[in-house]
């Protein structure tokens, strides 16, 4: 838009110069007079308008549209102005969302005793940490957390089958837990 102010400018210098020496140069005749000092402002803001327009259009900025008219007579010129909108262009929005880590694969159990379990997984994509719950038939026993890709369950009761299931946590949120795997504890 500082271009287009620049070159509006420019061209309302040009209009007040061209009148000035349109009012300093000499009338020949009183017929000829009438027609060289009456200036069409209006027809020449139309033409500066339309470069404008177009030099605003291929820089892709803000564009305006409107229309005038002019007059001319003796002496000065006079111009009515039609009406002039304008409409901008939103740039698209650079906000992205933060994607859901990936839920963990690979779990497997690394290490089992009578009271305990080592698990162990593939790092998920997006993910900072991980939640693992475990449960024994269908009832929650015990929860941990871990920011690596393995976790000792303690406190468990010998020769039981416990199930567990890790999900994913990240900036995007939490991922859906796997179903698995089962381990049974040594006696």
């Amino acid at each position: 838009m500082i271009a287009g102010g620049a070159i509006l400018a420019a061209a309302i210098g040009y209009m007040l110069w061209k009148r000035k020496k349109a009012a300093a140069s000499p009338a020949v005749t009183s017929a000829s007079a009438s027609s060289s000092t009456g200036i069409d402002y209006g027809g020449e803001l139309s033409v500066i308008q339309s470069e404008l327009e177009d030099l605003l259009a291929a820089e892709g900025q803000e564009s305006t549209t409107g229309g005038g008219t002019g007059a001319t007579g003796t002496g000065t010129g006079t111009s009515t102005s039609g009406s002039t909108t304008s409409t901008t262009t939103k740039p698209p929005s650079a906000t992205a969302k933060t994607p859901a880590p990936a839920v963990p694969s690979g779990v497997h159990a690394t290490k089992v005793t009578a009271s305990s379990v080592t698990l162990a997984w593939n790092k998920a994509a997006n993910a900072t940490s991980y939640r693992v719950r475990v449960t024994y038939q269908g009832k929650l026993v015990s929860s941990a957390s871990a920011n690596g890709t393995s976790v000792t369950v303690s406190g468990l009761g010998a020769d039981h089958t416990y199930t567990f299931h890790v999900a994913s946590v990240g900036p995007g949120g939490t991922s859906a837990e796997t179903n698995g795997p089962a381990v049974k504890t040594s006696r």
